[in-house]
């Protein structure tokens, strides 16, 4: 059982599941996007398959996930309730909306009128979540690691979204002088290494120690870390912006990654510390993910230096570059994470207040753990195909691999869903 995990001051059940389950409802829509038009992944990623798996998956998988997971953390992190649940069932529908007509438009290849409502929709859903955090944030009981990163999280996904809708306006209606891909380059590193990277070197620091029942561990790395990646970020992005990236990029992007391999080094201190020597399947979903990390990490300084020399051929590592990072790193963590965070939450929605009154279910008898460990190496058994059908360019060889990771992420989906569903001895 992981203590403290539930508070009377966590947001309802019903509105965290809400998110988690629309989540995995977009990762399964995502895959199957990528198996319809798995020919399109092999060519630029500026292409319709590409920014409407990008979208979808970001958007709907994991932004659902992240949003989800802080209105329930954020009673543990700052020992305060959510400000207003009304504010996120509004967020939640305004998103999905926008979500829907952006990714329609990316898909379609059409630039216009949809586009900019859906990105507007998009922003304004943001800023529902920003005001919420922001006063919920406010009324916290103490500032800590967790909450600074979380805080600058926040203002990493309004720059993004703020330009990801100039970006969508643009497409249909130019009004930016700049290089559009330079500046699509920024509001990529803006999402991901911004806001996702400062969500999940907050929100590890407090659930790696949790799960794992890690103690007496150095956090200086951590605040390494913060400072790393918000100088690297803000640097790239603004000399991005103002068309001085011949450079500067060779200065800011190794800064990300060293930030990024900082982190990976305090979660290697966090899990030395662990007091829980055997590591279940949930922990190592998120090791493979930090291992991914690294991966991708390489790649992205190869692609970085290698710039304009032609050594990747036909190949487009861009797109090798995103997938390990989006499905290699972040969706694979996402997996551990939720195999931890929603069982509990059932157990202590459906059966804490049972407890001394009935026979009630161990937290660990709620999961099915051969489906998950079948999960775990299907998943991971996919990408490597995946990745493999990439590299050589073999469409059949990158079709087996995505269809095999739909297997995986439907076992993911069936297992997680069957917790909701499952019911105790006495039938409630």
């Amino acid at each position: 059982m992981v203590p403290g995990f539930a508070t009377k001051l966590s947001p309802s059940f019903k509105l965290v599941s809400l998110y988690f389950l629309t989540a995995i409802v977009s990762l399964i829509a995502a895959v199957l996007m990528m198996i319809v038009d798995y020919g399109g992944l092999r060519g630029h990623h500026f292409s319709p398959v590409v920014l409407a798996v990008t979208h979808l998956t970001i958007l709907g998988w994991i932004a659902l996930t992240i949003f989800g997971a802080i209105f329930q953390l954020i009673s543990i992190i700052m020992k305060v309730k959510l400000h207003s649940e009304l504010l996120a069932y509004i967020q939640y529908f305004f998103h999905i909306a926008g979500m829907i007509l952006l990714v329609t438009s990316f898909y379609l290849f059409e630039f216009g009128t949809m586009m900019v409502v859906g990105g507007s929709m998009l922003v304004f859903a943001i800023i529902l979540f920003l005001i919420n955090l922001g006063i919920t944030l406010g009324k916290g009981e103490k500032r800590n690691l967790t909450g600074i990163f979380l805080i600058a999280s926040n203002i990493y996904l309004f720059l993004t979204v703020l330009l990801g809708l100039l970006l969508a306006i643009n497409l249909g209606f130019p009004f930016i002088s700049g290089d559009h891909l330079s500046l699509l380059t920024v509001h990529a590193h803006l999402g991901v290494a911004g806001w996702i990277g400062m969500v999940i070197a907050g929100v590890s620091m407090k659930l790696i120690p949790m799960f794992t029942l890690s103690h007496g561990y150095s956090v200086k790395p951590a605040w390494g870390v913060f400072i790393l990646l918000n100088a690297g970020v803000t640097g790239f992005s603004l000399f991005r912006i103002f068309g001085l990236s011949e450079v500067s990029d060779y200065i800011f992007a190794p800064m990300i990654a060293l930030g990024f391999i900082l982190f990976f080094y305090q979660i290697v201190l966090i899990i030395k510390k662990r007091m829980k020597k055997n590591l279940d399947l949930g922990i190592k979903f998120s090791l493979f993910a930090y291992t991914a990390l690294v991966v991708g990490l390489a790649l992205g300084i190869s692609i970085l230096f290698s710039s304009g020399k032609g050594i990747y051929g036909d190949m487009n590592p861009n797109i090798i570059y995103g997938f390990i990072f989006i499905f290699g790193f972040i969706t694979q963590l996402i997996f551990g994470q939720m195999y931890k965070i929603i069982p509990f939450l059932i157990w202590f929605h459906y059966y804490s207040s049972k407890v001394g009154l009935s026979k009630v279910p161990l937290l660990k008898d709620l999961l099915n753990n051969s489906l998950t460990k079948t999960q775990y190496y299907l998943t991971n058994s996919a990408l490597f195909i995946i990745l493999v059908g990439l590299i050589l360019g073999i469409g059949e060889v990158l079709l087996g691999g995505l269809i095999l990771y739909l297997g995986g992420a439907l076992l993911f989906s069936f297992n997680i869903v069957s917790i909701y569903v499952k019911k105790d001895s006495n039938g409630n």
